[in-house]
């Protein structure tokens, strides 16, 4: 293990048991926290800080150096299954399975709009003018995040639940990856299917990281 601060590069993270993250500086685990009430369903990282999405219905803000939480975010009424940050780093947007989404400013702690989709949310993916939402009952939808309401929705799948959302600005295009193992591109411009395939487990977040780069 190095010594002193942890590495962007080294840095990694997962969740771990009652409400606990643990850090990981290649291994083993740098630090276990617990700072949630409950068990920690969405976690990610987002320059020097940890954001945690719990059952306990909030969100924390964790410096990774001094492993001090910064900021909780309260407003959800149940669990906090997806969040993804701006790519100018100032918006968070979160959602779970109380259907609510909600947009928070990472420079305070109050949330600046909110959102009710119906339904629990289960993926979020955010670029500079949306939010790709995938939910319950093969739910996909679009959210102008200027406007902060749903401009694109209703398209949904024989196959149910939409696990994980990934945006490409860049092309245009969305890569929605559902619970039945089938991985479905659609074009941002109608949120119409360009490409359905099924692929292995594994496979998933390669497709993921190559498509956000």
């Amino acid at each position: 293990m190095n010594s002193g601060r942890p590495s962007k590069k080294d840095l990694s993270y997962e969740m771990a048991g009652y409400g606990e993250c643990l850090l990981h500086e290649q291994t083993p685990p740098l630090k276990s926290l617990k700072i949630h009430e409950a068990s920690v369903d969405s976690v990610l990282i987002h320059r020097h800080s940890l954001l945690s999405g719990s059952h306990d219905r909030t969100v924390l803000k964790t410096d990774m150096n001094k492993f001090k939480v910064l900021s909780t975010y309260e407003g959800h009424t149940s669990g906090i299954w997806a969040m993804d940050v701006s790519h100018k780093g100032n918006l968070l947007v979160s959602g779970g399975s109380d259907g609510a989404l909600f947009f928070w400013d990472l420079r305070g702690n109050k949330p600046v709009g909110s959102l009710t989709i119906e339904r629990p949310i289960y993926s979020v993916s955010m670029d500079d003018q949306s939010v790709l939402v995938g939910g319950g009952s093969g739910w996909l939808g679009q959210v102008d995040l200027r406007k902060q309401e749903v401009i694109r929705g209703g398209a949904e799948t024989a196959t149910g639940v939409q696990l994980n959302t990934q945006i490409s600005q860049r092309y245009g295009i969305a890569a929605v990856a559902d619970i039945q193992g089938e991985l479905t591109v659609y074009s941002l411009d109608n949120l119409s299917p360009v490409v359905a395939t099924d692929y292995d487990w594994g496979y998933e977040n390669r497709v993921m990281v190559l498509l956000y780069s």
